[in-house]
């Protein structure tokens, strides 16, 4: 388990996509991998190739993901924390936990992500 690199946000979802069971974090990095390799370019970029679409992908997973857990979360939508009464009274626990979620998701660093999904797959295969 990643306990002590990033964010609380970002350590939380890279132990969740890793160990939660509901990821296939190795068929994301295998396409990844394929993906970066199939673009050519040179050896040198290849790592950092890998790790920006496999960012991309878990970034185009995360609505998905929010709208699957929490499916009054719409992640199109700009959310605020408010502090008037009325702003809270408008859309029940909506205004409490969407605003705390898109907060949260905003605050991953999904290159850092990659970059511990590598490592730890290299880990297992070593």
């Amino acid at each position: 388990m990643i306990r002590h690199s990033g964010s609380p946000e970002t350590v939380h979802f890279v132990n969740w996509v890793l160990h939660s069971g509901y990821v296939d974090a190795l068929a994301l990095a295998d396409k990844a991998v394929s993906e970066a390799m199939s673009e050519g370019g040179s050896e040198d970029d290849l790592a950092h190739r890998m790790r920006w679409k496999l960012a991309n992908m878990l970034k185009e997973a995360i609505p998905g993901w929010a709208e699957e857990f929490a499916p009054d979360y719409n992640h199109s939508e700009e959310w605020e924390f408010g502090d008037s009464p009325d702003f809270f009274h408008e859309a029940g626990p909506r205004r409490l936990f969407a605003p705390l979620l898109a907060s949260a998701v905003g605050r991953i660093d999904l290159f850092e992500v990659a970059d511990h999904i590598f490592v730890y797959i290299g880990q297992m295969a070593g």
